[in-house]
């Protein structure tokens, strides 16, 4: 019930459904029979600058930069520690037989997969632990994170799926079933690290950040125009603040 309840709650804190709302009333008191031009500027002129301030680059890197800077990239091979399972989460993805499984995965569960795979090769005897869920009645995604890994070459032994898990807290105390007090490598894009990781941790999981997918990269060019990666930043932050205030709210961590 309450991933449910969380989904619907999502649809009304998404920045590009704030914008609609805030023009759709803006519109509402323009166009009525007696218009109110003083509510409609409100809205109109309110609506417009929100629409710039979740969609210019600079602005949402700095949005999305707090969550993403907090544990650095797996880049070499760690000798100190012994990790047994690499946990790559679960993310967006298509059940399409017409395409081979990688080009299934969503943007971010494909650089997810990428990354596992790396650490993989890096530390060869660690399992791949892939999650994932099934929605409308395809298949879960970690059958095809499976499967696109073993057209990697990955052995098909050292893959572990776990399904029926809709959401990360969900996936974390499956996780500690199956891995106890091993240490593992925790595989997810970078913005969605810190609430990950909290989660993992509260858990008693011993668990080391591995992020991927960094949207923030390099220097910030002021001279540009807002566009639709400004606004998948906004979506990103906001989700994730929300996301981890109810894992609090919860008592997750």
């Amino acid at each position: 019930m309450s991933f449910y309840l969380k989904k619907f709650i999502s649809l009304f804190i998404k920045p590009l459904n704030i914008c609609f709302i805030l023009l759709g009333f803006g519109l509402y008191f323009l166009l009525k029979k007696e218009p109110d031009y003083k509510k409609a500027k409100i809205f109109l002129i309110t609506g417009t600058a929100w629409l710039f301030l979740i969609s210019w680059g600079p602005l949402t890197e700095c949005y999305i930069a707090p969550f993403e800077r907090v544990y650095e990239t797996h880049l070499v091979k760690d000798d100190s520690k012994d990790f047994k399972y690499i946990v790559v989460l679960s993310s967006g993805y298509a059940d399409d037989e017409r395409l081979p499984a990688t080009e299934q995965h969503g943007t971010q569960a494909l650089f997810r997969l990428i990354e596992g795979i790396r650490l993989q090769r890096i530390y060869p005897e660690a399992k791949l632990i892939f999650t994932g869920y099934s929605y409308n009645g395809q298949r879960p995604s970690g059958e095809a994170s499976k499967e696109a890994a073993i057209s990697l070459a990955i052995d098909p032994d050292n893959i572990i799926v776990i399904n029926g898990k809709k959401d990360t807290m969900e996936e974390s105390a499956k996780v500690k079933e199956l891995v106890g007090s091993s240490e593992i490598l925790l595989v997810t894009s970078a913005s969605h690290m810190l609430r990950s990781m909290a989660l993992f941790k509260g858990q008693n999981i011993q668990a080391t950040a591995a992020p991927c997918r960094f949207k923030q990269k390099g220097k910030s060019i002021i001279l540009t125009t807002p566009d639709s990666n400004g606004i998948h930043n906004t979506e990103r932050a906001i989700h994730e603040s929300a996301g981890y205030l109810w894992g609090w709210l919860r008592g997750k961590y």
